[in-house]
């Protein structure tokens, strides 16, 4: 998370780093998602796992009615990590 410039020791304070209340949940699902990274075989991240997806939410207790709109959040956040991840090497 620091590599986004995100303290994740500060993100239960919203005053160190203020949240929309909606992206709450998917901020929190992203954040567990990242040691489910998946590599390319020659470096650089392709992307997340989702087989995880579902372990994950469990963990965070995050309803189904939510999922369409959380994989797009998710989805949004995995395309500019990859490419800030991959544009650092």
């Amino acid at each position: 998370m620091t590599a986004f410039g995100i303290n994740p020791q500060g993100l239960d304070a919203p005053t160190e780093f203020p949240i929309w209340v909606e992206n709450w949940n998917a901020l929190q699902v992203f954040r567990r998602m990242l040691t489910q990274l998946h590599m390319a075989p020659m470096g650089g991240v392709i992307g997340l796992r989702y087989e995880a997806l579902p372990i994950v939410l469990r963990a965070c207790q995050i309803p189904r009615v939510d999922l369409p709109e959380l994989m797009d959040c998710l989805q949004l956040m995995e395309r500019h990590m990859v490419k800030l991840l991959n544009d650092r090497k």
